[in-house]
């Protein structure tokens, strides 16, 4: 079983119309685990075809 790692955002508190906040994705199996939510991560959860009800948790790993 493949374990995979999507970057869902890299952005920095200066808004861009081009980057996300700050995310990770990790996948294995039917586990999907979100690490941090930055904006637009909604977004790139959907263009990685996921859906947020289908995430099996998420960590916030710091609180701005």
């Amino acid at each position: 079983m493949n374990t995979e790692l999507v970057i869902t955002g890299t952005g920095c508190p200066i808004p861009d119309p081009d980057r996300a906040g700050p995310g990770v994705l990790i996948r294995r199996g039917d586990l999907q685990l979100q690490f941090d939510t930055g904006r637009s991560t909604v977004q790139r959860l959907a263009a990685a075809d996921v859906w947020v009800p289908d995430l099996s948790a998420v960590f916030l790993t710091h609180y701005h």
